[in-house]
């Protein structure tokens, strides 16, 4: 009988440690961020399968300007590393100086193509 209590007890305790842990978890999450930086004033941040990936316009095209992993210090913050640390305050939700809101990963598409298409037009060439 005692083994079948403490069988329960380490069964709920290991389905409520993983719950707790999903809960943190950033995958399929997606942000659209302003930035001062002429070359590349719009881009998007998308969280999946543990890593992020920075997408930007690059002429008439959208692409991946990075995907690297990315860690949760604590509840507040997402930092990831390149050629430098970036962190995301996930109160605030901004990108150092960067101000960013949640779209989807569609939205997120969706605006940088129309982005390409403004240039499109402006462009007489």
């Amino acid at each position: 009988m005692r083994s079948v209590i403490y069988g329960v007890l380490i069964t709920v305790f290991l389905a409520s440690a993983g719950t707790v842990q999903a809960g943190n978890d950033l995958d399929g999450k997606a942000l659209l961020c302003n930035s001062n930086d002429i070359t590349h004033p719009v881009y998007g941040l998308v969280f999946e399968k543990g890593k992020v990936k920075r997408w930007e316009v690059s002429g008439y095209s959208k692409k991946v300007s990075y995907s690297v992993t990315y860690e949760l210090p604590g509840i507040k913050k997402v930092r990831w590393r390149t050629y430098r640390w970036f962190n995301l305050n996930r109160e605030t939700l901004k990108v150092g100086s960067d101000q960013c809101r949640v779209l989807s990963k569609t939205a997120i598409f969706l605006t940088l193509d129309v982005i390409i298409a403004a240039g499109k037009k402006m462009n007489k060439l």
